[in-house]
């Protein structure tokens, strides 16, 4: 009866994102886990190439799956926790320095081959063909953070936003770059707000959010229009939004620049209990698509849409990597082969799970971890250690070079090939 109900909330949201893209193309839905086994001691490193396994043919195009129960995950047996200790980095792939200068962080965006990369000496330098050449672009950045625009790489957003976790909120401002970095200039209407998400299609249009409300500017950053849920749940009244993410090519035929008909939010309340909303209006109204099911987000790390397929996606929250590919209706979990990594609220442990990645053309998932990368198979039961066991604190892969993964880590930045 609860999955009948929430088919029937969900209806709307879905029929907004049918309209939106005349056929969206739901793929076959992962192999739930289950749950967690006991961490498995002793597994080698191993390839990309070795995880690989073949997908269930897709649903046929234009058609809703059946929804099915959600799965509830088995209860999960801790190890004893394994000291991390620094292992042979070169599993990770190459680590990378410009002019002499090791990169400690890289920014990007799915859809352009523009990166850019902090040195340890504080130094900015930027690539526009996926790392081949590098050139400076200042010694002295105003930021260390920011989001940047794959429309017009030069268009660059920062701002940390308030301490929503502080009783004595201080003002904090918000930056931006229209020169590629060389100089940042405050945006006086941005106060206190964290850009999360810019159009990669329009460089005026983005997300911000603060501790009370998401936001949307259309003119880069000059106005800010309030984006709130209006339907009894209120979800962005109760929860801050920490991550945002767009399937910004779904459609049949695919469309030949980006879109924003579908988009996802994921926020926490004071508490870090998650929620993940979906809109499908550029976000005027807003759906949350883990109510009515046994998903219950527990800080939320990491979120990432399908590009291409309408209505799959993922996200990292303490305990494991949740999946979905129909909008909410159904979830899988997955957690296998994370023991050793997971938060277990040991005192004075390190356990985490920052962020995920998937590349389709290999049809994998990687998962960056405090002690490490890991990957397994879209329809994989089990995650399986990759290399390294340093933190790494986020991945990025960009549609030019499918072939190579870029990941910040304690160490310093590495660059993985995927196609060998």
């Amino acid at each position: 009866m609860r999955q009948f109900v929430r088919t029937f909330m969900l209806l709307p949201a879905l029929i907004l994102a049918l309209v939106a893209i005349p056929t969206v193309v739901f793929s076959a839905a992962s192999g739930a886990d289950g749950g967690v086994d006991a961490f498995v001691a002793g597994l080698t490193d191993v390839t990309a190439a070795q995880l690989g396994e073949t997908l269930p043919p897709p649903t046929p195009g234009g058609t809703v799956p059946s929804p099915l129960p959600t799965p509830t995950p088995r209860p999960i047996v801790y190890p004893t926790a394994t000291p991390s200790v620094d292992s042979d980095l070169s599993t990770l792939g190459e680590k990378i320095y410009v002019d002499g200068q090791a990169l400690i962080k890289v920014i990007g965006d799915r859809l352009s081959p523009t990166i850019y990369g902090y040195t340890t000496r504080g130094w900015l330098f930027r690539t526009d063909n996926d790392g081949d050449d590098w050139y400076l672009v200042t010694k002295s950045p105003d930021v260390q953070d920011f989001i940047m625009n794959a429309e017009n790489p030069n268009v660059l957003y920062s701002g940390k936003g308030a301490n929503c976790e502080s009783d004595n909120r201080q003002t904090v401002p918000m930056y931006k770059s229209v020169d590629g970095g060389e100089t940042f200039q405050e945006v006086s209407s941005g106060l206190n707000l964290k850009p999360l998400l810019t159009a990669q299609f329009d460089e005026d249009l983005v997300f911000a959010a603060d501790c009370d409300m998401l936001f949307v500017s259309d003119d880069g950053g000059d106005s800010w229009s309030a984006k709130p849920d209006r339907s009894e749940a209120a979800l962005w009244n109760q929860h801050v939004v920490v991550a945002m993410a767009s399937a910004s090519l779904t459609g049949d035929p695919a469309p030949e620049t980006p879109h924003w008909d579908q988009l996802y939010a994921a926020g926490e309340d004071e508490d870090g209990i998650g929620v993940v909303g979906f809109s499908g209006d550029m976000g005027d109204s807003w759906v949350s698509i883990v109510d009515g099911t046994d998903v219950e987000p527990f800080h939320v790390n990491g979120l990432t849409a399908d590009l291409r397929t309408g209505g799959q996606l993922w996200f990292v929250d303490s305990f494991g990597v949740w999946s979905t590919t129909d909008f909410g209706l159904n979830w899988s979990f997955s957690a296998r082969g994370l023991g050793n990594v997971i938060d277990r609220g040991i005192p004075g442990a390190k356990f985490g799970l920052n962020d995920v990645e998937y590349q389709q053309d290999l049809e994998m998932l990687y998962l960056a971890t405090v002690r490490g990368l890991y990957g397994k198979s879209y329809d994989g039961k089990t995650w399986l250690k990759i290399g390294g066991a340093s933190e790494i604190h986020n991945l990025l892969l960009t549609e030019t070079a499918l072939g190579q993964l870029w990941l910040n880590t304690t160490k310093g930045v590495y660059l993985l090939p995927l196609d060998e």
